[in-house]
């Protein structure tokens, strides 16, 4: 599953962490049946999910045709909706934060010494004070926020990017307590600037969490919407994948059945691709590529470096015809991005 797929990612994990609490609680059923007491798994450990951000869920990006796409005839490659319509509803698949507009990102702090930073960026269209109320919240799925041995993590809200992860000038997220809350620390302010910067550290408390941020400006779905959160800085188990986006190619064509094409006016084709990492120099980057068309694959390139600029030209000659260019960028940790493009040479 490519990174690009981040609403595949979100329902898979839904399902995993499903299955999960099921084979959990099957585990203590069967136990308390056989041996007259309950027990619990030993040596349980949170799925890590470092860094992956979902800002809206497929159901809330097909709107009123989410039905037609549950109960619709699909492919092979398409079926896990399908399956997924049929044993949960809406609900269960995604929870309320899941929105579009709704920042939120899984996360995983792993040993004490970890720490991450956010940023959050408001919406340019939050422009009245009553929507420029910025709510941060940290969520912890598998712990009640009343819990007694419930430890919470250090987060910081800053006005500026953070140079001292030791030292932080800003404002601590509040303890909750309500009953039945998976909410263990929150902070509303009016935002008076359009970035923050969220730092959460262990305080010697380890394990997974959701970093959520949102304002008053409604989403598309009528609930509260308005942030765009990243990743700008992390040290632990480094999970981020480097980024790569197609910055100048042949213009595009869509086809009668939705696949988008670049398309060149003779048998070659120039692109310029844009590849960066949070914590990666532009020259440790190494790219590899090969096209495919009716007659075949190519063999894959060598990897070669990106360089400095973090930029890569490339200038094809092609056959007439339709051809799949696929491009991977990975890390010195091997943490790789591959992106598709369908180009038509005439």
């Amino acid at each position: 599953m490519g990174e690009e797929d981040l609403q595949s990612y979100e329902v898979t994990r839904q399902i995993l962490g499903i299955l999960r609490n099921s084979l959990r609680t099957d585990y203590t059923a069967t136990t308390k049946a056989l041996d007259g007491y309950p027990e619990t798994l030993g040596g349980t450990k949170d799925m890590p999910t470092n860094g992956w951000t979902v800002q809206y869920s497929t159901q809330d990006a097909l709107g009123a045709r989410w039905n037609d796409y549950l109960t619709s005839r699909k492919t092979s490659s398409q079926g896990l909706g399908e399956i997924l319509g049929r044993l949960f509803t809406p609900e269960q698949l995604y929870p309320t934060a899941d929105r579009y507009g709704d920042s939120v990102v899984y996360d995983s702090i792993d040993g004490f010494e970890d720490y991450t930073v956010y940023r959050i960026d408001m919406d340019d269209d939050a422009e009245i004070p009553d929507q420029r109320k910025l709510t941060v919240r940290l969520n912890r799925p598998n712990q009640k926020s009343n819990a007694e041995n419930l430890t919470r993590f250090d987060a910081v809200l800053t006005q500026e990017r953070p140079e001292n992860i030791t030292d932080l000038a800003g404002t601590q997220l509040h303890d909750v307590e309500d009953p039945g809350s998976t909410t263990t620390q929150k902070l509303t302010l009016d935002a008076t600037k359009d970035t923050y910067y969220l730092v959460v550290r262990s305080n010697i408390t380890v394990g997974m969490y959701q970093m959520t941020a949102t304002t008053e400006l409604p989403g598309t779905t009528g609930s509260d919407g308005g942030t765009a959160v990243e990743v700008v800085d992390r040290q632990g188990r480094d999970a981020q994948r480097p980024e790569l986006t197609l910055d100048d190619a042949p213009a595009a064509q869509e086809l009668r059945h939705g696949k988008t094409v670049r398309v060149s006016a003779d048998e070659s084709a120039s692109l310029r691709w844009h590849t960066w990492d949070v914590g990666t120099d532009p020259n440790e980057l190494e790219y590899k590529y090969r096209i495919s068309n009716d007659t075949g694959t190519s063999d894959w390139s060598s990897w070669r470096s990106v360089g400095n600029e973090g930029y890569i030209y490339q200038h094809l000659s092609l056959s007439e015809g339709y051809h799949d260019l696929q491009m991977v960028v990975r890390d010195p940790k091997g943490y790789r991005t591959e992106r598709i493009v369908t180009l038509k040479t005439t």
